[in-house]
């Protein structure tokens, strides 16, 4: 099969995105926070579990051991650098994770799996774009269709290969010609 044929990854538009990020703030500076760590920081949904206060520094996120078992660094977005300063710091309990549930443990997988389709189905987007990777696709076309090289975006998503990487310029290529489709 070649990179043509595959499914290409779902993502969310930028009238989504910013639907999905609204009622996330509405929810809780948490929601709100693990959202914007996806959406502009391009992390796996097991990375957002695996996020310590220890791996956050003014200016960037350390990912340890993401997919892979390597270690990456992302520049912090200042949204996200706003949303996750409002966050309790709760390191006085014993307990570094940046995100806790409202139990206050480490967050699961499916516990943002379930936030998400749960704050995508209030922002009224469709159910095969509420799962978290969409949020991580969304990360990568944006960059791209803003004039981040593939390298860069490679880098910054943590691909061991460029081909994998690739997987996003289909998408806005077909993006792109479906905007020009709009000139009619």
């Amino acid at each position: 099969m070649t990179r043509r044929q595959r499914r290409l990854p779902k993502f969310l538009e930028a009238g989504e995105l910013g639907a999905l990020l609204a009622v996330a703030h509405e929810s809780s500076p948490r929601d709100y926070a693990i959202m914007l760590t996806m959406a502009k920081a391009g992390l796996r949904v097991s990375e957002v579990c695996t996020l310590e206060w220890r791996d956050v520094s003014e200016k960037r996120l350390l990912v340890r051991q993401g997919k892979g078992s390597k270690d990456r660094m992302v520049p912090l977005h200042y949204r996200l650098k706003t949303a996750i300063e409002e966050l309790p710091k709760r390191r006085e309990m014993g307990s570094t994770p940046v995100f806790l549930s409202r139990t206050g443990r480490r967050l699961t997988r499916r516990a943002i799996q379930f936030l998400m389709e749960r704050l995508a189905s209030r922002a009224g987007i469709d159910r095969e774009k509420a799962h978290p990777h969409s949020a991580r696709h969304t990360f990568a076309v944006n960059l791209l269709e803003k004039g981040a090289d593939i390298r860069t975006l490679q880098k910054l998503l943590g691909h061991r290969s460029i081909s994998t990487t690739q997987t996003y310029l289909d998408l806005t290529d077909r993006h792109m010609e479906a905007a020009i489709g709009l000139l009619d």
